[in-house]
């Protein structure tokens, strides 16, 4: 280099530069695009839940009644839910779990505590809480509040059932029976926090001594078994006595039960009962067609009418035996039921006496009576119980709409300084539509209108605005391999893409 050489000197817009220049873009833009990320993260951290329902679809949305028992939560309860990930239901029970997280959270509740544990993942874990809560079956969920614990399994949480597709079955078309599957994971799950929280649960006592069904009896046709457990599930412990033994309704008797007597009782029974129901007694009576029972005359004092025949209704029958209850009295027992159908078998007319029809002006000392439950207008009252096959006879039977099924009430009253606690009765027609048969073949309809009509008596209607949940929202429509692919492509291919198109662009200008 010459004495007067002089160095070159690099241009501030040479390719060496405008490829480090790229490159710091790049780099830069990525810093910015987590930094991003970071302060988005935070703030809805630091915000808590804030979810929009940009669907419409509100499946796994809880109901006003579970909200409202989380906001009023005084006691710590926590939630174990040792369950498989593979099982069919477990996105299911995960998701109303986060649901009830995402409530809390939003409430400020910090009293439930929610674990989820897989058995075949967390191992160490897994076998202490169930040596703790005793638990030796897969896929359970434990309810626990200071040593209380409430248990439940799959079938707790999920129905399935078999009902009928009457225009396919009548026109001879394959596919009459249709098995569906009804989520009552949120009734479960509220239940059980309810049955762990409660210092004290009110206890169901089925009457016994005359010919009632027993809650014992495992037999389809006259069992039943499976609507105590049912009680059971909804925090109802459920017991049995006879008056003569004991003298008296037992003092712990929150709701009395007679389910279908065939005998009449003799009248010191019915003098306990008229008793009983004087002081603020709460009574769920189910009565067959042409059973004297003794207590008519106790019914119609407050206000209810039996007569002596039997609800034919040919709209929709399958055997000219049973009703599908499609027509409902405005009330909060049947306030959830308009898309389910009650089954009756053969029942009798149950209805307002002359008087004592609902009109709205609520007395202390006037019992109200509110019809449930109607036939259609096809439908008419058979005085000729023997008459086979029966057929309408304007000049002797009642044409429908017929009453099926009362609620009464009497006593309510609530002014500034005092509130009277009402006697409610519940009357129904019949005491078939429970059985074990009636429910074990599908009568999803019939066990929540005798769930809604029991919480209805004992004023626990904190759950009555619960209902099952149709399969055909929840469900995401995919496998398991098909989530998972789902997942990889949105969270995972789609930066893997962006960061491979940044490399891409800076490579080109590199060369």
């Amino acid at each position: 280099m010459g004495e007067n050489d002089q160095p070159a000197i690099e241009s501030p817009w040479s390719p060496r530069r405008w490829r480090m220049a790229a490159g710091l873009n790049v780099v830069a833009a990525v810093l910015l695009a987590v930094a991003l990320l970071l302060m988005v993260n935070h703030l809805f951290y630091r915000l808590g839940p804030m979810r929009r329902n940009l669907g419409g679809d509100r499946s796994y949305a809880l109901s006003e009644k579970t909200r409202s028992l989380l906001a009023t939560l005084d006691r710590e309860v926590r939630v174990v839910a040792f369950f498989d990930q593979n099982h069919e239901y477990f996105a299911y029970v995960r998701a109303l779990l986060k649901e009830y997280e995402y409530e809390c959270a939003a409430l400020g509740q910090k009293n439930l505590k929610i674990q989820i544990l897989d058995p075949n993942r967390d191992l160490a874990r897994t076998r202490l809480l169930q040596q703790q809560y005793k638990v030796a079956e897969p896929n359970v969920l434990v309810f626990d509040s200071e040593g209380r614990c409430k248990y439940l399994g799959v079938k707790d949480i999920i129905d399935k059932q078999q009902s009928v597709d009457l225009q396919k079955l009548l026109s001879r078309k394959s596919g009459g029976l249709v098995s569906e599957i009804s989520y009552l994971g949120e009734q479960a799950f509220s239940s059980a926090i309810l049955s762990v929280t409660q210092t004290r649960r009110p206890t169901v006592y089925f009457l016994s001594g005359h010919g009632e069904r027993e809650i014992d009896d495992f037999s389809k046709p006259m069992g039943f078994s499976s609507l105590a457990r049912a009680l059971q599930r909804d925090n109802m412990p459920v017991k049995k006595f006879r008056i003569a033994d004991l003298g008296d309704i037992p003092e712990d008797c929150s709701l009395l039960v007679i389910a279908g007597p065939t005998r009449k009782m003799a009248q010191a029974e019915t003098d306990r009962i008229a008793s009983y129901l004087d002081k603020n007694g709460r009574l769920l009576l189910l009565l067959n067609a042409g059973a004297v029972t003794g207590l008519e005359n106790l019914l119609a004092s407050w206000g209810v009418k039996l007569d002596t025949d039997v609800v034919f209704d040919p709209a929709g029958t399958l055997t000219g035996q049973e009703i599908f209850v499609k027509r409902y009295g405005q009330h909060p027992i049947t306030r959830r039921l308009r898309n389910l159908d009650l089954t009756l078998y053969l029942p009798r007319s149950v209805e307002a006496a002359p008087g004592h029809e609902d009109a709205g002006d609520a007395q202390a000392d006037k019992s109200r009576v509110f019809t449930l439950a109607f036939s259609s207008d096809k439908g008419w009252a058979e005085k000729d119980l023997n008459q086979n096959p029966a057929k309408f006879d304007q000049e002797v039977d009642r044409p429908g709409p017929i009453g099926l099924a009362v609620a009464v009430e009497k006593g309510a009253f609530s002014g500034i300084e005092v509130e009277i606690k009402p006697t409610r009765l519940v009357v129904v027609g019949n005491a078939d539509f429970v059985s074990n048969g009636a429910l074990d073949g599908g009568g999803s309809g019939n066990t929540d209108f005798f769930l809604n009509a029991a919480n209805w008596l004992v004023e626990r209607e904190a759950l009555m605005a619960i209902g099952p949940q149709s399969p055909d929202r929840l469900a995401p429509g995919m496998n398991r391999f098909q989530q998972k692919l789902a997942f990889l492509l949105i969270v995972a291919a789609g930066p893997l893409l962006a960061a491979l198109a940044g490399v891409l662009v800076w490579w080109r200008r590199r060369n």
